[in-house]
């Protein structure tokens, strides 16, 4: 699949090593490449929830249709549906959220 971000702070964060370690320490910036290399090499998003990679689930009430992945725990990786792009099936990274229940 293909990845886009909410904001170019976002996209920093989760495309540059560096600026993950700064923001999140080593453990979660080794997880966000994780879980963005996961949903890279996903063909869908029903893949990724049929299978559970990364605890992958769909959020209800308020964030009704945002998706989510585990990182290191209370973090998640908040994503949404972003249509096709050329064919290919895309999301779009909406936020890191610190435990949203």
């Amino acid at each position: 699949m293909l990845t886009t971000f909410k904001s170019k702070k976002l996209e920093r964060v989760c495309t540059s090593d560096k600026a993950a370690i700064r923001a999140y320490g080593v453990e979660m910036a080794e997880k966000l490449v994780q879980r963005l290399d996961e949903i890279h090499a996903a063909d869908s998003v029903d893949f990724l929830l049929a299978h559970r990679i990364g605890r992958c689930h769909e959020l209800h009430g308020n964030l009704e249709g945002t998706l989510a992945m585990d990182l290191v725990q209370p973090h998640r990786l908040l994503f949404t549906r972003d249509g096709c792009i050329q064919g290919i099936e895309a999301v779009k990274i909406t936020k890191i959220e610190n435990d949203y229940h």
